[in-house]
């Protein structure tokens, strides 16, 4: 249990749980305190961006949909929210969802490659393999370094 609580009549009172603070922030905590003020905190924990990898993982779940969903609305221009949002949706089997989001990411980031990879996912899983081609050939144009990750859509639309 806590400790006391001292009101300003001296008297304490007993509360039923511990107490935490948490202070969280971007910034460098030695350009808000001072370092004796950061030596009496107990227990500090830094907590660091998640991997890109992790932070796919999280986006499969449907809350996290919903968290991508509000950071979007929060920054709209934002690549890389735009095509893990539209990443999530196609997970979550939401093509169209996906098609309007990578697109509207196109209009604000036409060089932006990974669009074009992600949309010519969503056309192939609709059916339309010609505009899927199309997708993967702009990928290409954009990222000639990364042909290893579209080589097995470029043969899939070939053979159907």
């Amino acid at each position: 249990m806590g400790g006391g609580d001292a009101r300003g009549s001296g008297q304490k009172a007993l509360v039923p749980f511990d107490n935490l603070i948490v202070f969280a922030t971007n910034l460098d905590p030695a350009s808000l305190v001072d370092e004796a003020f950061l030596r009496r905190i107990r227990y500090k924990i830094e907590i660091g961006d998640p991997s890109p990898e992790a932070y796919r993982r999280i986006a499969d779940d449907q809350a996290a949909l919903g968290a991508l969903e509000r950071c979007v609305s929060l920054q709209p221009r934002d690549a890389d929210l735009l095509l893990d949002l539209g990443q999530a949706y196609l997970r979550a089997g939401r093509a169209s969802d996906a098609r309007e989001v990578l697109e509207r990411g196109i209009g604000y980031q036409p060089g932006y490659g990974d669009y074009y990879l992600v949309l010519g996912i969503v056309e192939y899983s609709e059916g339309d393999v010609d505009r899927a081609r199309e997708r993967f050939e702009r990928f290409l144009a954009l990222a000639p370094e990364r042909r290893a990750e579209v080589e097995v859509w470029l043969a899939r639309t070939e053979s159907r």
